[in-house]
């Protein structure tokens, strides 16, 4: 069975706006001239990653997205076709891996869904860690929108306590949204600092050997518990040196090498 899977322009939302306002006016001149720098650095290795992939040199547009992602260029669209150049190497495991890195920056794309939905049946299906409702949630926000989510929130709560203590014949009328702006404040403050948890407590790993020997202990000659194969999704629950401890989809925890498995991390994700 055959998929096309559709290639992404670049996003330079990551190198527009934010710095600019950090910066003085005098230094806005100098930092707006190496943005453009590196935008153009990007645009053009973007490129060149892009005319690789449809020359049908899948390895070589891989290793050329990565180059670019590992120089600090990093977006969702560049993950997504870097993920599948990497499926179309036949690296579904690393594949993979590529699109759950994509999803923090794209959690509501559906064609992600649709690329990492193939590419999990590709590699057998049925290995990912069931995630609950509430973590589902917050994933569906990047951790840009919900920081945008709570400065709304908050603006909003001290605007109406302002207002209500001006025009105080409004105070009372105010107080329920008062009460509510800052319910959902908390909500949105919660949420944030919830996800940012979430990523850097117990982050999602995905197997990109062959076959993965787990093993009960972080040592070569250990005695293995079991085998997990390329593509197979877990959760890391330690890192020491050149192992990882993770817990696969039956729940069972051991330690792999560094070398077996991709780490999905959040840094740097909006």
């Amino acid at each position: 069975m055959n998929r096309t899977l559709s290639h992404r322009q670049m996003n330079y939302r990551w190198a527009t706006g934010f710095r600019a306002w950090l910066c003085s006016w005098f230094l806005l001149v100098f930092s707006g001239a190496w943005i453009g720098l590196r935008g153009a650095e990007a645009a053009a290795d973007f490129e060149k990653a892009s005319q690789l992939y449809a020359q049908g040199k899948f390895a070589e547009s891989a290793a050329a997205y990565h180059a670019m992602l590992q120089a600090g260029f990093g977006s969702g669209e560049a993950y997504y076709n870097l993920g599948n150049a990497l499926f179309k190497s036949g690296q579904v495991g690393r594949a993979i891996a590529a699109y759950r890195q994509a999803q923090l920056f794209l959690p509501r794309d559906p064609d992600l869904r649709a690329n990492l939905r193939f590419a999990r049946q590709q590699a057998g299906g049925g290995n990912v860690p069931r995630e609950s409702w509430l973590g589902n949630l917050l994933a569906s926000l990047t951790i840009n929108e919900w920081t945008l989510l709570a400065v709304a929130c908050w603006w909003c709560w001290l605007g109406l306590s302002a207002l209500g203590f001006w025009r105080v014949e409004w105070a009372a009328g105010l107080s329920r949204y008062v009460w509510l702006s800052g319910l959902l404040t908390a909500c949105t403050v919660g949420g944030m600092g919830a996800r940012l948890y979430q990523l850097s407590a117990n982050p999602m790993g995905v197997i990109v050997a062959g076959e993965a020997a787990v093993r009960y202990g972080p040592l070569p000659d250990s005695k293995t518990l079991c085998t997990l194969a390329d593509g197979t999704e877990v959760i890391v629950l330690e890192q020491r040196e050149q192992w990882v401890q993770v817990r696969d989809s039956a729940r069972r925890d051991g330690w792999v090498p560094r070398e077996n498995i991709a780490i999905i991390t959040g840094i740097g994700a909006k």
